[in-house]
């Protein structure tokens, strides 16, 4: 009983959650770090979005600012799209609670 009145909270926080740590450039440059190349393995250290936006678009060739700026906009629909994700699962779930 408690489960399913609790899941689409649950649900919710965890699709807003994802959304946050993609966007907070801080928290996610803290945990991983920033690695210029391409990884070859799954354990390979990688560039975090937000430092490579940052990175390129201070950068002064106006074809890498480009870049940077395509990557900012990569990075704002990827928020947009787990925010959206979690009101609908939200709203689906929403069935499942008692209305008093």
């Amino acid at each position: 009983v408690v489960t399913r009145e609790a899941l689409p909270g649950i649900v919710t926080a965890i699709l807003l959650a994802f959304g946050r740590g993609i966007g907070d450039a801080a928290a996610v440059m803290l945990v991983s770090g920033y690695q210029d190349g391409l990884p070859v393995r799954l354990t390979d250290p990688v560039a975090t979005l937000p430092l490579a936006v940052f990175n390129l678009v201070n950068m002064p060739q106006a074809a890498v600012r480009a870049r940077g700026y395509a990557a900012s906009l990569v990075l704002v629909a990827l928020v947009l799209v787990f925010s959206l994700l979690a009101r609908l699962v939200s709203g689906r779930l929403a069935r499942y609670q008692i209305n008093r």
